[in-house]
């Protein structure tokens, strides 16, 4: 289908009835065999109420096209989303057959009317499913009314295995927009599983957890190189007692580029965002990046990264109670393979309550390497590091640069950073001010050519040890208790640095 065309019948929808268009299962099947409207480099549902001309229609009408209404049309009176205008066929679920009591599965409605340009549309309502695999199709659309709720729900026993449940493969240019998935209910649900061949977006869903063998609530992977995903308003909580569950998982086979936007994921027993697979030495490697959105109390990590050039940014991750499984392990950012990442202008907080942890910021032995700059870590957890970084078990030379890092709390014993065989670490403009007991500042351990510049370290332990190795201090100041010394410029080697 021609660009020009399209407009023509999204204007001829707009202004047909004024509210919802269905067009029957003829018609989708006869919009299976024209071409996909999608604007190559868009993301799905990216059209916004916003972009919308003054006398745009419901669905976007351009105001430029005679209106002339499709051969087959049945309606209600509701506005839809701007986004509507990339679809050629809207179909309402309801109209078409779907319960909104939740008695009968919608199962044979997808089936039936999912297909090429269609964007299929739920009312508010509660809508039983069972496992179900949506495959093949070009520019297809699951969407909600936003002004009420609408909840799909597991089918009590439906679940069908780790591996499965909503399976969204081999499709080009997805949408997921405005549903609530509650598979709490009588191990009724599981994973949701999306396999984007094209562009994908899944917004504003939130996801309640519970399926006692359930390995991920969702799994995702763009798995085209041009190819871009976009996960916005998306909301987990893992509310059963299932110790082996993940909130998101990116898999290993990610070879474009996603980004998470604005997304809260909570009390996860194995990682919140796991996004360090395509990472692996067989991953295919495609960058993962994290804008906004607060990770919460789950244990193993709740933001990790592993691909080159992958990023965290304005992100906030608290940790504030202890997790119910065992070890417990709950790292804020975790950097595991790779190089190269970059985390900034975000807040991490522990407080005394968190769970144990080696560290709010933490390098894998296999990562080579990354930035953090313009990021507060807050740590009340007494013996809990803002930062950990093990021995390199890389072929390359570490780099890890930290600037603009501010580091404070009140946590007891320990070392506010530490670095144990890693050479180039670098501190610049930086504040460590810890004020619990025997709290000492940053440790540099059996590695040369670590520098400290133009900072300030405030401890009640001491503020530098170099340990087994060589580290410059620049324009800094160290204070201890009531002592305190500004260093212009001195290299270091084998000593507790002190005022």
């Amino acid at each position: 289908m021609e660009r020009r065309e399209f407009l023509e019948r999204g204007a001829a929808v707009g202004a047909a009835i004024g509210g919802l268009v269905v067009l029957g299962s003829a018609a989708r099947r006869e919009n299976e065999q024209e071409e996909s409207s999608a604007r190559a480099g868009d993301l799905p549902g990216q059209r916004t109420d916003t972009d919308r001309d003054v006398d745009d229609g419901p669905v976007g009408n351009p105001g430029d096209q005679e209106a002339r209404p499709p051969d087959e049309v049945q309606g209600t009176e509701r506005d839809l989303p701007a986004y509507a205008q990339e679809y050629a066929t809207i179909v309402d679920a309801v109209e078409m057959g779907a319960d909104p009591a939740g008695d009968r599965a919608i199962n044979g409605v997808l089936d039936e009317q999912l297909g090429n340009d269609t964007l299929l549309w739920f009312p508010e309502g509660e809508y039983l499913i069972r496992p179900q695999r949506i495959s093949g199709y070009r520019n297809v659309a699951l969407a909600a009314d936003r002004e009420g709720e609408t909840t799909f729900v597991g089918e009590p026993g439906s679940f069908a295995g780790r591996n499965r449940f909503l399976i969204f493969e081999n499709n080009e240019r997805l949408l997921l927009d405005g549903i609530d998935f509650d598979f709490c209910r009588d191990d009724g649900g599981g994973k949701l599983t999306v396999r984007a061949d094209g562009d994908v977006a899944i917004r504003n869903v939130s996801v309640r957890a519970s399926c006692a063998s359930n390995l991920q609530v969702l799994g995702i992977s763009v798995q085209n190189q041009e190819a871009h995903g976009v996960v916005e308003n998306f909301r987990a909580v893992n509310e059963g007692d299932n110790e082996g569950l993940t909130g998101v998982y990116v898999a290993k086979e990610h070879s474009g580029s996603i980004t998470f936007k604005n997304c809260e994921l909570t009390g996860f027993p194995d990682n919140g965002l796991y996004a360090s697979a395509p990472g692996l030495s067989d991953g295919a490697g495609g960058a993962v990046h994290v804008e906004g959105g607060i990770y919460s109390n789950s244990n193993v990590s709740n933001i990790r990264v592993g691909t080159p050039d992958s990023t965290v940014r304005d992100a906030t991750v608290v940790v504030d109670r202890q997790p119910a499984v065992d070890p417990v392990n709950v790292r804020g950012i975790r950097f595991r393979r790779g190089r190269g990442q970059v985390v900034e202008g975000c807040e991490i907080r522990y407080t005394e309550e968190a769970g144990d942890s080696f560290g709010a910021v933490v390098f894998h032995p296999d990562n080579a390497g990354a930035t953090v700059r313009d990021t507060t870590i807050t740590v009340d957890r007494d013996r809990v590091p803002a930062i950990y970084s093990p021995y390199n078990a890389t072929e390359y030379d570490s780099s890890q640069v930290f600037e603009n890092v501010t580091i404070d709390g009140s946590a007891a014993g320990g070392y506010g950073a530490q670095f144990v065989g890693r050479s180039g670490v670098v501190f610049r403009d930086c504040t460590i001010e810890q004020t619990g007991e025997e709290r000492h500042g940053v440790r540099f351990a059996n590695k040369d050519g670590c520098r400290i510049v133009d900072s300030r370290i405030d401890v009640t332990g001491v503020p530098v040890v170099v340990d087994d190795a060589v580290a410059e201090i620049r324009n800094t100041t160290i204070v201890a208790g009531d002592d305190e010394q500004h260093i212009d410029s001195e290299q270091f080697s084998n000593e507790a640095i002190t005022p």
